[in-house]
């Protein structure tokens, strides 16, 4: 080994920011618990019709909602996580809120899917989309 040249490849280092992250953010949390002082913004656009039956007065169509909150459990500096600002995880392992259809004609229609990603944000926004 000569002065300043390596002899074989220079040693790399990485860290896996978002698991870390993950763990820090997850370990205490429960998806059972609403933030406190929850305001939840949504959207929604009419993506297709797909069906209307005028004598029944029925209206089958797809929408596309998108909801974003704010979660103070979610906040992390990013300076310490490799300056990740963002990352996604499945809607499951955090709060989501409830969306509820009335006068729905579907009678299997359950609600959002919980499996849904949601994009998590350093400031503690969460977007579901």
């Amino acid at each position: 080994l000569e002065r300043d040249i390596w002899e074989y490849e220079k040693p790399i280092c990485s860290a896996n920011y978002k698991g870390r992250l993950q763990v820090d953010l997850l370990h205490t949390y429960s998806a059972d618990l609403a933030p406190a002082n929850v305001g939840i913004n949504f959207t929604g656009c009419l993506e297709q019709i797909v069906d209307l039956d005028e004598k029944k007065e029925q209206l089958v169509a797809s929408l596309v909602i998108d909801f974003i909150w704010h979660d103070n459990r979610l906040k992390w500096a990013p300076t310490y996580y490799g300056d990740m600002e963002t990352f996604s995880l499945p809607g499951s392992r955090v709060w989501t809120p409830t969306f509820t259809l009335k006068k729905n004609a579907n009678a299997d229609y359950n609600g959002l899917q919980k499996d849904v990603p949601v994009r998590v944000n350093s400031d503690g926004r969460v977007e579901r989309r």
